[in-house]
């Protein structure tokens, strides 16, 4: 009976040790993502969509917005990070609703100084890369299409906006 729990004891030590170790790879991936990305760097890319990422750590979200030179608008970014690859959700705010357009993978290579971007999901859109590498860039003068806060409060600011603008 001894023999068991101590097993229990391990195998549960094992699993919070490994959730810990997650966590911290998790919030660590955040902070290098965190920053702007292009992937006109990419001299092997047969690519001809070249586009410009710019993702922000705002309270544990990483948010942010993409530019592309086939596409005139800036689209919003939402990714969800995880352990070996990060989840790119691609959106357009049209009028007072966000249309999701394109799901795209992202995988840290290089000693984590490049992104290995692979489409997914495309809804017929031919606005981003299917494929291609995305290097770092200091020099990203785009802002973020997303409100600091959440989506409710910006079309009620964008409401008041509206409303005091016809009167």
């Amino acid at each position: 009976m001894l023999e068991i729990f101590a097993f229990l004891g391990a195998i549960l030590g094992a699993i919070t040790y490994v959730v810990g170790i997650r966590r911290k790879a998790i919030v660590s991936a955040r902070q290098i993502f965190a920053r702007g990305w292009i992937s006109e760097g990419d001299i092997y890319s047969s690519e001809a969509i070249y586009i410009t990422l710019n993702l922000e750590n705002t309270g544990g979200d990483l948010i942010g917005s993409i530019s592309s030179n086939a596409h005139s608008r800036l689209l919003g970014v939402y990714a969800d990070v995880g352990w070996f690859k990060t989840t790119l959700y691609i959106s357009e705010l049209r009028g007072r609703s966000v249309s999701p357009i394109i799901t795209a993978t992202l995988k840290l290579t290089d000693n984590n100084n490049r992104l290995t971007w692979t489409v997914e999901k495309n809804k017929n859109q031919n606005i981003l890369p299917i494929q291609t590498v995305l290097w770092p860039c200091s020099d990203v003068s785009m802002t973020s299409i997303w409100p600091r806060n959440n989506t409710s409060s910006y079309f009620a600011s964008e409401n008041r906006t509206k409303q005091s603008v016809q009167s």
